[in-house]
Order: structure tokens, then C-alpha cells, then sequence
């Protein structure tokens, strides 16, 4: 048949059959599920999520086991540090004494500071001063023991003169203080003391000695410290302060080569003439240093009655 003709017809039979169609019908029951189709392909990954609150904090875990022992360190030296760490804190004890001391009334605390005492300084001050009235000044000045009896008409009776001379209670000043050898013709240094100003507690200060003086350092001021000094002159003749130079760890010293009855002191400086701290051995015949460090460039000095 035809298409068209097919067409035709079939047209015209659905146009008759719409005239005779019936109300629509209730909705059929609901078929059995069908077979689970294959798996697709996987999808793109989607955009980053917003992060999810803390969790709870997990049990603590079980303790490990214990580890095997360290090798042994090397030992501390912790002497220089206590030795600081007392400065320190004697410098800080004299600083809060004199703090303390501003408080209050307004006496003087050093005689050489009253209105009727010439002005001076303790520096300027020999070991034997006193107090003199002098009626023309109408005031008291400071003169050594000896200088008095003399101009007195007094000699001081005795032997000859004192081997070891010394200066008491020295005031120094700043960070950094120089006494010059000229200024008391001093020839070498016997031994040094510091002392609190305050407490007259015994310190340490680091110092350096060269041919023309002596030269004393710290971190804090120093007008917080007294120095005691000893020393010889030209007029010594029995008290010898020799040299030696130094090398290795180990350096002896023997009394009957050197003409030594006894030892007075004795102090080792490095090349710069700082004086530095070391171990020492005195016996009956001879004296002993030692060094952990080399002291290589470094020399000895002992103070010492001859034979």
C-alpha cells in the first residue's frame, strides 16, 4: 500500500477514535523494582568541604621504655662563676647599704669631709696620716706620722727602714682606676686586698700590673671598693720581688737556688699583665705552680725574705 495512502488513513481513524475516548483512568499499582543497572564511570571530585569541629583528646599513652645511659660529661669548672657571682653580689649588698644610708639625716660619715678638715682625698693619703691643727688655716690637715715627728725635731728610734710598705684603704673611682708607682715610689707590687666599702668584706677585682703601675677593673663603679696595697721601695733590701717566665702547665721554684728563706706571695700575669688565677704547692724547699690552661707567655712573681 501506499505510504501516503497509509498515512491518510491512519490519520483519519485516530481523529474518529478521539471522539469515542474515556475519562482518564486511576494511576496502576506500582511494578516490581527492576534490576540494579551496572556501576557508572566515577564522577569528577567535588570542591573541598568546610573543616569538621575538634575531636575529643585521645587516652594518654603507655610510658616508653627507658633509654640507655649517656656517656659521662666532662666536668664543670663552676669556681669562676661562684667567684663572680659573690662579687656581684657584694657589690650589689654595698650598693643598697649606701642607698639606705642616704636616708635620714644629713651627718657625715667620713671625717675628712667636716667642715674644720682641709679638703683631701684618701688617695693622697700615706698609710701613717693624722690630723694636724694648723692655727694659721684655722683648720686640721692630714700629714704623715713620720713627717710630723721630723719637723718636731723628733728621729723615730729603729734599725733602718720597713721592707714592705703599704697603703690602707685606698678609694678608688669609675671602671677603671690606675695608681701610678711614681706617685708612692713603689719599685714592684707585693699582694693587693679589695674590700667592700661598706662591709669591709673581702673581694675579688680583676687587676693588671705593668713596670709604672697598677691598674684595677670592674663591672660596677668603683668607688664601692677599698684597696689595701703593699709594697716595695727602693729602700727594701732583704724582701725580693723576683721574675720568672713561664711555659707548659707546670713551673718549680727552688728555695736554695734562688736565695729564698721565706715566701711573702707570689702572683702569675698573663702577656697583657692581667693577673690570673692559678694553683700553687709551697714546701719546705720549693714553690710549685700549676695550670690546667699552658702558661706559655706568662710570668711569675714571688715576694720573698733572702737568705
Amino acid at each position: 500500500m501506499d505510504k501516503k495512502l497509509l498515512a491518510v488513513i491512519t490519520s483519519y481513524i485516530e481523529a474518529r477514535l478521539s471522539q469515542f475516548k474515556g475519562p482518564k483512568g486511576d494511576i496502576g499499582q506500582k511494578g516490581d523494582r527492576g534490576e540494579t543497572g551496572e556501576k557508572g564511570d566515577r564522577g569528577d571530585i567535588g570542591p573541598e568541604g568546610k573543616r569538621g569541629p575538634k575531636g575529643e583528646r585521645g587516652e594518654k599513652g603507655d610510658r616508653g621504655e627507658k633509654g640507655d645511659r649517656g656517656e659521662p660529661g666532662i666536668p664543670a669548672n663552676v669556681e669562676p662563676v661562684v667567684k663572680k657571682f659573690e662579687s656581684e653580689f657584694s657589690r650589689w649588698q654595698s650598693n643598697i647599704n649606701k642607698s639606705l644610708a642616704s636616708i635620714g639625716g644629713g651627718g657625715s660619715y667620713s671625717i675628712l669631709d667636716q667642715a674644720d678638715v682641709k679638703k683631701t682625698s684618701l688617695a693622697n693619703l700615706d698609710s701613717d696620716s693624722i690630723l694636724i691643727f694648723n692655727k694659721e688655716d684655722n683648720k686640721f690637715e692630714t700629714e704623715s706620722l713620720l713627717s710630723a715627728l721630723q719637723r718636731s725635731g723628733y728621729s723615730p728610734g729603729g734599725g733602718g727602714s720597713q721592707e714592705v710598705s703599704k697603703l690602707s684603704d685606698l678609694s678608688l673611682s669609675g671602671t677603671e682606676y690606675t695608681i701610678p708607682f711614681a706617685d708612692y715610689s713603689i719599685t714592684s707590687i707585693v699582694s693587693y686586698i679589695a674590700k667592700d666599702a661598706s662591709t669591709n668584706r673581702v673581694v675579688g677585682l680583676d687587676a693588671n700590673i705593668t713596670d709604672s703601675d697598677i691598674t684595677f677593673y670592674a663591672f660596677s663603679d668603683l668607688s664601692n671598693f677599698l684597696i689595701d696595697l703593699s709594697f716595695l721601695t727602693e729602700s727594701s733590701s732583704q724582701v725580693v720581688n723576683q721574675s720568672f717566665t713561664l711555659s707548659g702547665t707546670t713551673f718549680n721554684v727552688d728555695f736554695a737556688t734562688n736565695d729564698i728563706d721565706s715566701i711573702i706571695n707570689y702572683y702569675v700575669l698573663d702577656g697583657s699583665g692581667n693577673v690570673v688565677d692559678v694553683d700553687a704547692v709551697i714546701t719546705a724547699t720549693q714553690l710549685s705552680i700549676e695550670s690546667n690552661v699552658s702558661l706559655t707567655n706568662h710570668e711569675l712573681f714571688v715576694v720573698f725574705n733572702s737568705v
